[in-house]
């Protein structure tokens, strides 16, 4: 490789004052070679903690070692949220790929290195993750078990699940492209339709309320066609009709039938969270026997 290749690190802060010091130290820890550079970009969410001292700190540190810190401050003294502060730190990054980084976590010495290799492997159009470890060990245990134990079809497999990609968001590296091109929303739909729905003659989407609504209203007018019913288990949505409505036409969508689960037929789309339930979804769909990316997908 004739040129290094630059790497954003991609930071989004709110009030980080206890994690910076050592979430910083460990970025510049990284192993590095000659391939690839770094720099740092941050958005600072309109802090009222001392964020923006530590920050003025920390870019003469890593200026020191050659490492570029930019930073975008939101200067509104509202706080606007992480993917507010995500896309602001993208903005002022010039990286070709892009390292998503929280600054409550802590990067283990190789992160780049080896998320950088392999991504030269693969396509530009690949999001890399990797498995991580909790501190405490015993926080979000159910979340961490799944997160680390995919196998490479779960991987595929329950990339819609409620629980989010498989692919865990602070663990991400990827080309800009990737990220450029569209909302993770987006990204995930159109996935959805293209790898999914296209496949399928009709389909139930799993959920009459918000979620299932939300996907209703994002899908193209030819799936919105596919779909058969919305199915539930709340009483007071079985039986009724959901009609959707574009604000832009001013035109109400075709009347869809809201069934109980049990009177639907598959495949699936299935907008219901995991693990909310104590364990009644679960069940529902247990009894169903049906086998997933074949019967049924997650989305949510």
């Amino acid at each position: 490789m004739n040129q290094q290749v630059l790497i954003s690190v991609i930071v989004p802060i709110y009030n980080g004052s206890p994690w910076i010091d050592q979430c910083f130290q460990a970025i510049l820890q990284q192993k590095l070679t000659s391939n690839f550079r770094i720099e740092i970009c941050v958005c600072d969410d309109a802090s009222t903690d001392n964020t923006a001292q530590m920050l003025v700190r920390w870019k003469k540190i890593f200026e020191e070692r050659g490492v570029p810190l930019k930073t975008y401050n939101n200067e509104s003294g509202v706080p606007k949220g992480v993917g507010y502060s995500k896309n602001k730190a993208v903005n002022i990054s010039s990286g070709a790929y892009l390292c998503f980084q929280d600054v409550d976590d802590l990067m283990l010495p190789t992160r780049i290195l080896e998320q950088f290799e392999r991504a030269e492997q693969l396509p530009n159009n690949t999001i890399i993750g990797s498995q991580f470890k909790r501190t405490p060990e015993n926080s979000t245990q159910r979340y961490t078990q799944w997160a680390n134990s995919l196998s490479a079809r779960q991987l595929h497999d329950q990339i819609y699940t409620s629980h989010g990609p498989t692919v865990i968001m602070p663990t991400w590296f990827c080309h800009r492209s990737v990220f450029e091109r569209s909302t993770i929303w987006n990204v995930r739909l159109k996935r959805l339709e293209n790898v999914v729905l296209s496949k399928w003659k009709t389909f139930t989407i799993w959920n009459a309320g918000k979620q299932g609504r939300k996907l209703y209203n994002s899908l193209s007018e030819e799936n919105q066609r596919k779909v058969a019913v919305l199915c539930d288990v709340d009483h007071n949505k079985i039986g009724k009709k959901y009609v959707s409505f574009c604000p832009e036409t001013r035109r109400s969508g075709r009347p869809v039938d809201i069934v109980h689960f049990k009177d639907a037929s598959p495949p699936f789309v299935i907008c219901v969270k995991m693990n909310l339930t104590k364990g009644e979804f679960e069940d529902n769909l247990n009894m169903l026997h049906l086998t997933e990316d074949i019967d049924y997908v997650m989305f949510s």
